[in-house]
């Protein structure tokens, strides 16, 4: 189960176990005209690695608390959410929350959560097409930096904007010989394609490869 999986199944947990709050992913960039009436917990992976047959991810969660909101409503909604997950996911790596306080975009009230997975197995070595040439690659990983509009499933209009979104891709173990050469290309691995990519950096020596791309959907292996 890859990291995006594990998100939308811990959204749907959420949504059945913990009814007083609105549970979402967060979306793509639009204007902010809206705030919420009720508490708002977004979710995106902010991580995901596989090397050496050792898998690890990370979900980035933030609460949102509408205005005139008790603090006390956003600890009880931490506290239900960290049950639901250990619940859901018995193996879970790590939960760890930060306090809350303001969000500078949308102006509420505003708390993390991240949770962390780490799983081991039987398969080495990955399946990475880069610019429609397959090359074999000891691993890959992935850091999302934050930045999207929330917006509800159904709804145009997200009710805070939090900018843009950016994949920082590195590849391990692979032959960067005539990667150089390469420029808005695609690349697919980890089950995703990302397109009009960039290198940021290529070691030859080091066998490793690091590019970035705003542009990401489901797709390869």
């Amino acid at each position: 189960m890859r990291a995006y999986e594990r998100l939308t199944g811990l959204l749907e947990a959420f949504r059945e176990k913990i009814p007083g709050a609105d549970f979402r992913e967060c979306w793509g960039p639009g204007k902010a005209e809206r705030l919420p009436d009720k508490p708002v917990v977004t979710g995106q992976v902010a991580g995901e690695k596989d090397a050496g047959g050792q898998w690890s991810a990370k979900l980035s969660l933030t609460v949102f608390l509408p205005r005139g909101a008790a603090l006390k409503t956003g600890e009880e909604l931490l506290e239900a959410m960290g049950a639901v997950v250990r619940e859901a996911f018995p193996t879970v790596a790590e939960i760890r929350r930060e306090g809350f306080g303001p969000d500078k975009a949308s102006g509420l009230l505003a708390a993390g959560c991240f949770v962390s997975f780490e799983e081991s197995g039987a398969e080495g070595g990955v399946r990475a097409v880069i610019g429609g040439v397959e090359r074999p690659a000891a691993g890959w990983a992935v850091q999302i930096d934050p930045g999207r509009a929330l917006t509800a499933i159904g709804e145009e209009e997200p009710f805070a904007q939090v900018g843009g979104v950016r994949y920082t891709v590195e590849i391990s173990g692979v032959d960067t010989r005539g990667l150089e050469r390469l420029a808005g290309f695609t690349v697919e691995i980890g089950g995703q394609e990302y397109a009009r990519c960039r290198w940021k950096s290529l070691d030859e020596t080091g066998k490793s490869a690091v590019f970035t791309s705003f542009h990401r959907r489901e797709g390869g292996e």
